[in-house]
C-alpha cells in the first residue's frame, strides 16, 4: 500500500536545465473520486459555473489550457483546488458562516488538518448548514466557494537524476522518487476514522488515478536551493545521509560524481526499515564495485547487512540497527571525523548532506 516509485518526466524541447540538488515543484490535481465526494457534500452536479476571484484567475494561468479563464465549472475548480487537508483559515471561515459547535471544538483542538472538505461539509450539513450557500454566493462574500477551496500550491520534490551536460537543448528527462502518503485519522471528538491519501503522491504515482495514462501535460517549475549542491571542486569528498526516500537527491549526486574525472570519495549512509527499501540498490552496485561509492546501511527491522561481492550486494546476517549506530561504529566514526574536519585542521574538508 505504501509504494515507492520512480516518476520520469519527458522535458525534451522545454529548455529546462538542472544540477544535482535542485528540486522540482509539482502542481497537483485531485482525482475524480475525491471530486465526486466533494460535489456530493456540496449538493452540486458539477457543471455549475463559478466566477473566479483574482487569486484563482492568477492560479489558472499556471494550468495548461486555462490561461485567462474567468469562470470554471465547479468540477474543474475542485480538480485544481485544495480540498485536503482542510486549512485553518478555511475552517475558521466555515465556522463563521455556520457557528457549528463541533467545528469550533475541532478548531480549538487544532485538528482541522485531520479532515478533508467533503467530510467536514457532511458534518456541517447534518447540523442544518446548507452547503449550496458556498457555490451560490457572490465572489465578494466570505463564504464564496473560491475562498473555501483555495487554488492548489506547488509541492516540492528532490530531483533524482543528473542531466547530460553535453546536451545543447537542455535536459531530456527529469526523475523524481515518490513515496505514497497513506495514513489513517482516528475517531475522536475532534477527528473521525478515515483513510487519507497524500494529494501529490496520489496524483503522480497511483495507477488508480483516473486519466493517469492519458495525462500529457503537467505544471512544474525548478527550484535551485542555495546550499544543497555539489562542491565546485570535484576532488572534495562528500558524505550523504539518507532515510528511506531521502535517497532521492543522492541518486543524482552519485550519477554526477561517478562521471567526474579524479573525483573525491563518495560516502552514502542509508537508513531504512528493511532491505526491500534499499532503493536504487542495483544502480549503486557497480559504483561500489568500481570503488567510486562507499555505502553504509542500517536496517531497523531487518537483521542483515549488505556486502558487495563480484559487483552485487549479498545480504549477510547482522543485527537490527539505526543509522546513528552505524555512524558510531569505531571505523566509521574515525572516518567521519576525518572528513568533517577542515583541511587546515588536518582533515579532508568534506561536504555533508542530509535528506530525510
Amino acid at each position: 500500500a505504501k509504494w515507492v516509485k520512480r516518476v520520469v518526466f519527458d522535458v525534451s524541447d522545454t529548455g529546462l536545465r538542472y544540477v544535482p540538488g535542485d528540486r522540482c515543484a509539482v502542481l497537483p490535481e485531485n482525482s475524480d473520486a475525491l471530486i465526486d465526494k466533494t460535489l456530493a457534500a456540496l449538493r452540486a452536479k458539477g457543471y455549475e459555473e463559478i466566477t473566479l476571484t483574482a487569486e484563482w484567475r492568477e492560479a489558472m494561468n499556471l494550468r495548461h489550457g486555462y490561461q485567462d479563464a474567468t469562470t470554471l465549472p465547479i468540477r474543474t475548480l475542485l480538480r485544481y483546488g485544495r480540498t485536503r487537508p482542510v486549512e485553518r483559515a478555511v475552517a475558521k471561515t466555515l465556522y463563521a458562516v455556520s457557528l457549528n459547535g463541533r467545528l469550533r471544538r475541532i478548531i480549538e483542538a487544532r485538528a482541522e488538518d485531520q479532515w478533508e472538505l467533503w467530510d467536514l461539509l457532511e458534518l456541517l450539513s447534518k447540523a442544518g448548514f446548507d452547503p449550496k450557500r458556498l457555490w451560490k454566493a457572490h465572489p465578494g462574500e466570505r463564504e464564496h466557494i473560491c475562498r473555501i477551496v483555495p487554488p492548489e500550491s506547488f509541492r516540492m520534490y528532490s530531483i533524482s537524476s543528473a542531466m547530460d551536460h553535453d546536451s545543447i537543448s537542455g535536459a531530456q528527462e527529469l526523475t523524481l522518487t515518490i513515496g505514497r502518503l497513506l495514513y489513517n485519522t482516528q475517531d475522536s471528538e475532534a477527528t473521525r476514522q478515515e483513510e487519507r491519501l497524500g494529494t501529490t503522491s496520489h496524483y503522480l504515482g497511483d495507477s488508480s488515478f483516473v486519466g493517469a495514462e492519458e495525462r500529457d501535460k503537467m505544471s512544474i517549475r525548478l527550484v535551485h536551493p542555495p546550499r544543497f549542491n555539489l562542491p565546485d571542486d570535484p576532488t572534495t569528498p562528500i558524505v550523504m545521509f539518507a532515510g528511506g526516500t531521502g535517497v532521492a537527491p543522492f541518486r543524482g549526486f552519485v550519477h554526477e560524481r561517478v562521471n567526474q574525472q579524479n573525483g573525491g570519495d563518495n560516502w552514502l549512509f542509508l537508513g531504512t526499515r528493511t532491505r526491500a527499501e534499499f532503493y536504487y540498490q542495483e544502480e549503486f552496485e557497480p559504483f561500489v564495485a568500481q570503488g567510486r561509492l562507499n555505502i553504509r546501511t542500517a536496517f531497523s527491522r531487518d537483521p542483515v547487512e549488505p556486502k558487495n561481492k563480484d559487483g552485487q550486494f549479498v545480504f549477510e546476517a547482522s543485527e537490527k540497527k539505526y543509522i546513528g549506530d552505524e555512524m558510531l561504529r569505531e571505523e566509521n566514526a574515525k572516518m567521519l571525523w576525518d572528513l568533517l574536519r577542515s583541511k587546515k585542521d588536518g582533515g579532508q574538508g568534506g561536504y555533508f548532506y542530509v535528506c530525510g
